[in-house]
């Protein structure tokens, strides 16, 4: 069996509400294209080491009360375990 990873994954019309969360020690790339092109590319990595990635889409309002309803900033690190709950629900049919 293949180990599987989760990560946060956007929508072009979603990108700049998501961009203009994320605190500014959390750079995201100016535009949806170069965010893209660098998260295709790790996938593609991570897919060709025999990972199994799972892209959870995010959706900015959805995150951002996410974020104020546990008090933590829309960094990341954040975005990685909402897209780990989100997935784990998702899994278990309650998403």
């Amino acid at each position: 069996m293949n180990a599987r990873s989760v990560g946060a994954w956007f929508r072009r019309e979603d990108y700049p509400a998501i961009k203009a969360l994320s605190p500014t020690e959390y750079n995201l790339p100016d535009t949806f294209d170069e965010w893209n092109e660098i998260a295709t590319s790790q996938v593609a990595e991570m897919e060709s080491n025999g990972m199994l990635v799972e892209k959870v889409i995010i959706n900015p309002q959805e995150f951002a009360l996410w974020c104020k309803t546990r008090n933590v900033k829309p960094d990341g690190p954040s975005r990685a375990r909402f897209a780990i709950e989100k997935d784990s629900a998702q899994q278990k049919g309650t998403a």
